[in-house]
């Protein structure tokens, strides 16, 4: 599968981007030089400055946001975009593994 078809077009005006990640703004949303750029007004930010971008998204209206579209990763379990905590394979065993040493799902038991 190709790389875009492992992700995902989305609308901005649908999204809250208080949980978006930092990785997929910046993808998103950085000039040549890194800068941070709002698709709606041009406004430039700094490089770091990713929640001073996400207060300045917020201040457009929705219908503003829904002019933009931005891509994300596939969405899976946890929401699109998100740091999601990545466990070792020792991790793994020890939190979910039973007697048997086979994983097993805390919550339906399989």
């Amino acid at each position: 599968a190709s790389v875009l078809e492992k992700k995902c077009l989305l609308n901005l005006g649908k999204i809250d981007v208080n949980i978006i990640g930092n990785e997929v703004l910046r993808d998103n949303f950085c000039d040549q030089e890194g800068r941070l750029v709002c698709l709606v007004c041009f406004k430039i930010m700094a490089p770091t400055e990713f929640q001073v971008f996400r207060d300045h998204l917020k201040t457009h209206d929705t219908k503003q946001l829904e002019k933009v579209s931005i891509i994300m990763p596939n969405i899976g379990r946890g929401g699109p975009g998100l740091k999601k905590k990545m466990l070792t394979e020792s991790e793994l065993e020890v939190k979910y593994a039973n007697e048997n040493n086979c994983l097993v799902c805390p919550t339906c038991h399989k």
